[in-house]
């Protein structure tokens, strides 16, 4: 469900325009189409319910939380808009031409020279709490530094087709790489029987990790080499394909050339944490 600027306005162009039924419609922020929408929704409703929704998916594990919703209110979705599933859709026709560009980085690069107002302060005692605060009442001036508020892509290369998590071993187990994928509602598909394929192969060239903790993992920076090379695909490999509406996740998630996926957030340390010419447990198919 969505928030729009005047609801009895896009009720009344909803009814003009072929749904002359409608009844009162319970519009509301993106925040409430969680879980906790399914458990109030039928209280809200005094007739029967109808979802407006902007198209986007609102992913969960369980499947869309629209959808979801939906189903449990036995109601119709009326699609306010395409912009999610259009991009949905050339995100999974770009891959599965081989057309899928992203970018495995981005640098922060000024916009240009702009003014900031300053205004000097004075430390004064609060008067309720007593504590010391700051009070603007200075002198103002103006300063001019560059603002440093666009990203710009760097590092852009063509997606695969798909990458391969090979079973849990002694040297590395997925399982949490896995999680992390499934409860983005990502695709993964399982290799039945064992194959040989030709596949992107990224073994470690330069590796280092950050000393400091940052939201309980710590940095790892590395670079690879890569070359096409047959390997052997045992059954219980997990495929993940890039041709599905995620696929764009998939690639920043997965790719160890990307500068903030799983690899980055110390998810495949136990292996690559061992250095020069270390294969990473994860394969690229081209």
């Amino acid at each position: 469900m969505i928030t729009v600027p005047d609801p009895a306005a896009l009720l009344a162009t909803l009814r003009a325009d072929g749904h002359p039924g409608l009844p009162h419609v319970d519009v509301r922020i993106g925040a409430s189409v969680m879980d906790g929408a399914i458990a109030d929704s039928a209280e809200r409703f005094q007739t029967e319910p109808v979802i407006l929704s902007d198209g986007g998916p609102y992913r969960t594990e369980a499947g869309s939380v629209v959808d979801r919703i939906a189903r449990h209110l036995g109601c119709p979705v009326i699609q306010l808009g395409r912009g999610t599933v259009r991009a949905d859709e050339e995100t999974v026709a770009q891959a599965r031409q081989g057309e899928l560009r992203q970018f495995t980085g981005a640098d922060l690069v000024s916009r240009g020279d702009e003014e900031i107002l300053l205004r000097a302060f004075s430390i004064r005692p609060n008067a309720t709490t007593g504590e010391d605060e700051r009070v603007a009442d200075g002198e103002r001036t103006t300063v001019t530094i560059p603002a440093f508020v666009v990203f710009e892509g760097t590092g852009p290369i063509h997606a695969p087709r798909a990458y391969y998590l090979p079973p849990a071993s002694p040297d590395f187990d997925p399982a949490a790489v896995i999680e992390v994928l499934r409860t983005h509602g990502v695709r993964l598909e399982s290799v039945a029987e064992a194959r040989d394929a030709q596949v992107d192969v990224f073994t470690v060239r330069d590796t280092s990790a950050a000393a400091e903790e940052y939201q309980k993992h710590h940095e790892r920076k590395a670079t690879f080499d890569v070359a096409t090379q047959r390997r052997t695909l045992p059954a219980g490999t997990l495929r993940v394909p890039v041709d599905q509406p995620l696929g764009r996740l998939v690639f920043q998630a997965l790719d160890p050339r990307a500068d903030d996926g799983l690899l980055v957030w110390d998810f495949f340390d136990g292996v690559v944490g061992r250095g020069l010419g270390t294969e990473l447990p994860l394969y690229a198919e081209r």
